[in-house]
């Protein structure tokens, strides 16, 4: 059964980099990053320093659908990399402080869209429109993994 969810906004983790790309040089055509590899977004994502704001509240962990926190740890085995690239575009827009639909493509193939939203100044919660709950924890007092 799917769930209907009515976010306020929509975005795009390419609408970052192309702002990104308009702020750098407005001149030069930017890669189509559409047809990367998640590999490759995911490297590049990375690479321009985007999971800085993960970084700076610190150590992340992570709960589905209610159940224990348990560390978050981004990798290819553990498909889940597309959260984190989800998450740190959530927590660096403009959005954060609010309900947005978030579209990031997916390990896997496909597209992950999720509504994220702030719970409280140490929590963001995403609902899927099929209903599961995701809910992330950062704490502060420890290093970050990103």
């Amino acid at each position: 059964m799917s769930v209907a969810l009515s976010p306020v906004q929509s975005f795009s983790i390419f609408a970052r980099w192309g702002f990104f790309d308009r702020m750098q040089d407005g001149f030069c055509k930017p890669p189509n990053r559409r047809t990367w590899s998640f590999q490759k977004i995911y490297e590049e994502w990375e690479n321009m320093d985007f999971f800085k704001s993960l970084r700076e509240l610190g150590y992340v962990k992570v709960s589905y659908n209610n159940g224990a926190f348990a560390d978050f740890i981004p990798s290819a085995e553990n498909v889940n990399r597309h959260q984190a690239i989800a998450l740190s575009c959530f927590m660096a827009s403009c959005y954060a402080n609010s309900s947005v639909q978030m579209t990031c493509p997916h390990d896997r193939e496909g597209e992950f869209t999720a509504v994220f939203k702030r719970i409280d100044d140490y929590t963001v919660q995403y609902t899927t429109d099929f209903g599961s709950i995701v809910q992330f924890q950062f704490d502060n007092s420890r290093q970050s993994q990103f």
